[in-house]
C-alpha cells in the first residue's frame, strides 16, 4: 500500500490511527509508508478557544505580578520549595528516562525510521540544522553561565563531593556544569522532538504536543478538552520559559552597556534595549524559518565558536588542553553519582539542587515543548538514528567545549587573584570581566554585545514560530499562513 491509496487518502488524521490495523499482517507502524501532515486535509487558523483562554490566564498572571509582586514572590517561592523537596525525585527520573529512551531509539532497529515520507530529503544542511537547534535550545545561557557556573562549583562544590579551591574541585566543577548542560537536557529535547516529528511527518498528525498522546488516549480525547489542556500548558511553558531567557539576555546586554559607557543602565534603559531588539526580532520572524532563523542561527554558532576559540588561544591554553579531556572523563565517571543525588542525601543537597540541578531540570523540561517542536520542524527527512545522535551529541559537544574553556579560564583567573573572580560578582560581571582581562579587552565587549543581541533575536524568533504553530491548530508554517490569510497567530 502506498500513501496514494484511495481509501487511506480519504481518511482524516483521526481515523487514520485506527486504520493502521488495516495494513497487511498487522504491519509494525515503523514499516508503514510515511504519511506527511502536509498531505492531510487539515484546516488551520487561529484556535480561538485555546488562544484567548491562554491569553486571559497569562494577562491575569501579569496583572497579579504588577499589582502584588510580593504575593507572587511568596507563592512562587513556597511552590518551588515544596516541589524541590517532594517532587525532585520525579525531575531526576524524568531526565534519566530521557537518556535511556533515546539511547534505545537511536541504536535499535527503530533508528532506521525516517522522520518524513520515504522519499523525503532534509530541508536544511547539517551545519544549519545544528546551528538552529543550538540557538533554540540554549539561547544566551552559554555566555550567562559559561564562565560563572564552573567558577561557582569550584569555590563551593556540591555537598558530599570534594573540598573547594582544590585540584579535585576544578574537575568536579567541570563535571557538574557538563551534567547540567550536556546529555541530559538534550536527551529530553530529543525525546519530545522525535515524538512530534514522528507523529507529524511520519504519521500525518498535526505538529502539536497533544498529537503525541493520540495513541495513548485516542483521537476523541486529544482532539477535545484534554488535548486543548495539553497544548495550553505547552504554550504557557513556552511563553514563560522564553520570557525568562530573554530577560537574562536583556540584563547581560544592559551590563555590557554599563561597562562600555561607564553609566549604569536603569530599568528604562532595559526597556529601550528590549524594544530595539524586539523590532529586529519582528523583522526576522516575518521572513520565516528558512531565512531569518537559519541565517541568524548560522551567525550565532559561528560567533560563539569564534569566542570559544579566541579564549582558548589567548587564555590559559595549556591548562585548557588538559582540562577538556579530563573534564569529559570526570563527567562520565561522575554521571551516575550525580544522577543519584536527592532528598536522601540531606538538606545541604536539597539546597544545592534548588539553586542548580533541580532548577535546571525544571527549566529544561519547561522548554521541551518549544524546543521539541522546533527541532521536529527542522529535522524532517532525517532518520531517527541521525536525529538522536546529532540532537543529543552535537550541542553537548559544543557546550562542554564552551563551558570548559570559559569556566576553566575564569577559575584560572581566580587562582591568579584577579579582581571579579572571587565569587562575589554576578554572572554577567564575571563574563565581561573575563573578556576585559584577555587581550583586545577594549574591543571584545562590543562584539559580545552583538552576539548577545543575536541570541536574543534568535530565541524570540524561534519561540514565535512555535507559539504560532501552537495557537493556529498545528499549522507547520504559521508565518506564511498568517501572511496569506490575514490570520496572525
Amino acid at each position: 500500500m502506498t500513501t496514494s491509496d484511495p481509501y487511506h487518502s480519504s481518511l482524516n488524521p483521526a481515523d487514520k490511527e485506527t486504520a493502521v490495523g488495516l495494513y497487511p499482517h498487522d504491519m509494525h507502524p515503523g514499516l508503514v509508508p510515511g504519511i506527511s501532515v502536509d498531505d492531510q486535509r487539515n484546516r488551520f487558523g487561529l484556535d480561538k478557544p485555546l488562544f484567548f483562554t491562554t491569553a486571559a490566564f497569562i494577562i491575569a498572571f501579569i496583572i497579579w505580578g504588577v499589582i502584588w509582586p510580593d504575593s507572587v514572590a511568596n507563592v512562587s517561592s513556597a511552590a518551588f520549595s515544596w516541589a524541590i523537596t517532594n517532587a525532585g525525585w520525579l525531575l531526576n527520573i524524568t531526565m534519566i528516562l530521557a537518556i535511556f529512551v533515546m539511547a534505545y531509539v537511536g541504536f535499535s532497529r527503530l533508528g532506521r525510521i525516517k522522520l518524513g515520507t520515504d522519499d523525503e530529503e532534509p530541508e536544511f544542511g547539517r551545519f544549519s540544522w545544528i546551528a538552529m537547534m543550538f540557538g533554540a535550545g540554549i539561547g544566551v545561557g552559554i555566555f550567562f553561565y559559561g564562565p560563572s557556573e564552573p567558577l561557582s562549583h569550584y569555590l563551593t562544590p556540591p555537598p558530599h563531593t570534594v573540598d573547594g579551591n582544590s585540584v579535585e574541585a576544578l574537575h568536579q566543577a567541570m563535571a557538574q556544569a557538563n551534567y547540567h548542560w550536556g546529555i541530559s537536557p538534550w536527551a529530553a529535547y530529543a525525546l519530545v522532538g522525535g515524538a512530534i516529528a514522528y507523529s507529524s511527518y511520519r504519521r500525518g498528525r498535526v505538529p502539536l504536543v497533544s498529537s503525541i498522546f493520540k495513541p495513548l488516549f485516542g483521537s476523541r480525547d486529544t482532539d477535545g478538552p484534554l488535548g486543548k489542556l495539553i497544548d495550553a500548558l505547552a504554550l504557557v511553558a513556552t511563553l514563560f520559559g522564553t520570557a525568562a531567557t530573554l530577560g537574562v539576555s536583556a540584563i547581560q546586554i544592559g551590563e555590557g552597556v554599563t561597562i562600555i559607557s561607564g553609566h549604569p543602565v536603569a530599568n528604562t534603559g532595559l526597556v529601550i534595549i528590549i524594544s530595539i531588539l524586539g523590532c529586529a526580532f519582528i523583522l526576522s520572524a516575518v521572513s520565516g524559518v528558512s531565512r531569518g532563523v537559519r541565517y541568524l542561527s548560522n551567525i550565532n554558532i559561528t560567533l560563539t565558536l569564534g569566542f570559544v576559540i579566541f579564549v582558548f588561544i589567548v587564555g590559559p591554553t595549556l591548562l585548557l588542553l588538559n582540562l577538556i579531556p579530563s573534564g569529559i572523563i570526570t563527567y562520565l565517571d561522575q554521571l551516575l553519582p550525580m544522577m543519584a543525588k536527592g532528598l536522601s542525601w540531606g538538606d545541604e543537597t536539597i539546597e544545592f539542587q534548588s539553586y542548580w540541578t533541580a532548577f535546571y531540570w525544571a527549566w529544561w523540561i519547561a522548554w521541551t515543548p518549544f524546543v521539541g517542536m522546533f527541532v521536529a520542524r527542522i529535522s524532517r527527512g532525517r532518520t531517527l538514528r541521525e536525529f538522536t545522535l546529532i540532537t543529543v551529541f552535537a550541542p553537548t559537544a559544543i557546550l562542554i567545549l564552551a563551558f570548559t574553556v570559559f569556566g576553566g579560564t575564569a577559575i584560572s583567573f581566580n587562582q591568579k587573584g584577579l579582581e571579579g573572580f572571587d565569587g562575589s560578582a554576578s554572572n554577567e560581571q564575571v563574563l565581561f570581566a573575563m573578556f576585559q582581562d584577555l587581550p583586545l579587552g577594549t574591543i571584545t565587549p562590543f562584539l559580545l554585545l552583538f552576539v548577545l543581541a543575536v541570541f536574543f533575536v534568535t530565541s524570540a524568533d524561534s519561540a514565535s514560530v512555535i507559539m504560532g504553530t501552537m495557537s493556529s491548530k498545528g499549522d507547520p508554517t504559521p508565518i506564511n499562513s498568517s501572511s496569506s490569510s490575514g490570520v496572525c497567530p
